[in-house]
Formats: C-alpha cells, structure tokens, sequence
C-alpha cells in the first residue's frame, strides 16, 4: 500500500463510519404510540356525515380509519427504532386492540347498550346502530394493523422504484 493509501487507512480506523443500528421497540414507547393511534382512531371527524350523507361519510371515516392512525404509528415506529421490521410495526395497534376490548368487556358486565346514534343529514334523520355499533368498535380496533401494513407496503413499493 503507498503511503497515501496507509494515511487513509488510519483515518479510517481513528474515525469510523457510525451505524444507525436498528434496534427493538420498547415497551413504553409501544404503549405510547399505540395511545396515539387509539386517540387518533376516535378522533375522525364526524362533520362529514351531514355534509356527505351516511353512505359518503361511510367511505371517507374508512379511508381516514384505515391510513392515518396506521400511518402515524408506523411513522413514528420507524422514527425510533430505525427498522422496518413488521414484529416492532405490529407492537403499536395491540394497544388499541387491548383499550377496545377491555372497553367492550366493562361496557358488557355493566350491561349498557352498544347502541350508538348518528345523524345524517341536515333534516335530523337519524341511524341507531345496536349490536353492529359493538362489532364495529370490535372491527375499528384492528383498523390500525391494517393500516400498518397498507403504509408498509406502500413505503417498500416505493423504494423499489
């Protein structure tokens, strides 16, 4: 090796290259993002059922239900362990699961009704949605897995191109 090559390979060695190293989701910071994502999941806006109509509403809650809580525990999952690895993805949306569940089983021993009422127009009409309003907040808590999954995809469809 010349005497430039020998200099450079001492630099090398003194100062190297630093490695972002993926590591594993904690468990705090599991609970945390998936708390964000259970809040974001209730926080669609229900503005769009007189403005749309239920059938409308319906499509654009889904859309919102399915990419933006999944979206932002992803994004926030990638931001800290630096890794795509689906068993640290997949960590954040049990906790909506576990919130929605544990809810559905005090709801239940307390025997209160899973009804829920939704306005959808601007007459005042009204839709009561029994047994499919505790299926569907069932359904919603899985939302987020999909959501995960869809953003995932999407980000390694993208990094092929």
């Amino acid at each position: 090796m010349t005497e430039k090559g020998q200099l450079a390979s001492q630099l090398l060695q003194k100062f190297p290259e630093k490695e972002k190293e993926a590591k594993h989701l904690s468990i705090g910071d599991g609970l945390l993002i998936g708390i964000a994502g259970f809040l974001l999941l209730f926080a669609f806006p229900l503005i769009f059922f007189p403005l749309f109509g239920f059938l409308g509403s319906f499509l654009l809650v889904t859309i919102y239900e399915l990419l933006v809580p999944g979206g932002v525990m992803w994004w926030l999952t990638v931001r800290r362990v630096r890794s795509h690895d689906f068993y640290d993805l997949l960590k954040p949306p049990l906790v909506p699961v576990a919130l929605i569940i544990g809810w559905l089983v005090v709801m239940s021993l307390l025997n209160a009704s899973f009804s829920i009422t939704v306005i959808t127009s601007s007459d005042g009409s009204r839709v009561e949605m029994g047994v499919v309003g505790f299926l569907g907040f069932l359904i919603l808590g899985f939302f987020p897995f999909i959501g995960v999954i869809i953003v995932e995809s999407i980000d390694r469809v993208r990094k092929r191109i």
